[in-house]
């Protein structure tokens, strides 16, 4: 039997049935509804944390091209490797976001596939983290006395 478990530091283990493919369903969309509602884990997901992270990504962009002209390179001593590395960051955390909070939004609407590749996505998240097990019944195989 497979089951759905779910725990983190604050909280004792949660144990859902997932032996079936229609259990399984409903324990990821109920896991979902926990982060969602109880923890709040999605709401950094939303289209002003797009817009912060887009204006930031936008100013390092600006800032690294001025820095790039040879006449300010001169005046200002500054690592523009090191620059260029954190907009490839910003970049790269944007694609996710958009990606995220699309996925988001339909796992809200019901779309149990982008549920679940959210909950996937983000299982490494200090209140995110869940696994699929199954659970081995002792006396299977085996008389009882």
């Amino acid at each position: 039997m497979k089951v759905l478990r779910y725990a983190n530091r604050k909280v004792d283990a949660y144990y859902w049935d997932a032996s079936t493919k229609e259990k399984e369903k409903a324990a990821f969309r109920r896991l979902f509804e926990i982060l969602d509602g109880g923890w709040k884990v999605y709401s950094d997901l939303d289209e002003k944390e797009i817009a912060v992270l887009t204006a930031d990504l936008s100013n390092m962009k600006k800032v690294v091209a001025k820095l790039s002209d040879p006449d300010v390179s001169e005046l200002v001593e500054c690592d523009l490797d090191a620059k260029r590395a954190k907009i490839d960051h910003l970049e790269d955390r944007l694609k996710d976001l958009k990606r995220e909070t699309g996925l988001y939004r339909l796992a809200k609407k019901g779309d149990d596939e982008a549920l679940r590749e959210l909950l996937e996505i983000r299982s490494d998240g200090e209140y995110e983290e869940w696994e699929l097990a199954d659970v081995v019944n002792p006396l299977a195989g085996r008389k009882r006395r």
